[in-house]
């Protein structure tokens, strides 16, 4: 049996916290599996804090150059996700599903919202 302390210090751990002084972003991607997409920002959208706080010297421009880089992918698993590269091959059967019709999408496609959408945006652009 553990005490409440260690259960404490092991939960913090596997979640890569307190981060090792060498942790980088992808390090701590590889270490979490995913880091899902937060389009909410207050302060700072909510996937950088998770980066921030299991990586020292995060800044959002590293998971730009980790895109870039093709080191992390952005993916729809669960939900809106980045995912380290080494995990790509696990998406290519529900893609191949979803590609022959054997699987649906997660949404219909709506071609007439799609044209709508797509005229109200130029209407109101800047170019328009």
């Amino acid at each position: 049996m553990i005490s409440i302390a260690q259960a404490k210090k092991l939960a913090m751990l596997s979640q890569g916290l307190p981060p090792k002084r060498t942790s980088s972003a992808l390090e701590a991607f590889e270490r979490m599996g995913y880091v899902q997409i937060d389009t909410i920002s207050v302060v700072q959208r909510a996937h950088h804090h998770v980066l921030w706080s299991r990586s020292p010297g995060y800044r959002p421009e590293h998971l730009d150059e980790l895109v870039s880089q093709k080191k992390v992918f952005e993916y729809w698993s669960h939900a809106a996700s980045y995912l380290p590269m080494r995990d790509y091959r696990f998406t290519l059967r529900r893609k191949q599903a979803i590609k022959s019709g054997e699987q649906k999408h997660w949404f219909t496609k709506n071609p007439k919202l799609m044209s709508e959408v797509l005229a109200r945006i130029k209407a109101e652009s800047i170019d328009g």
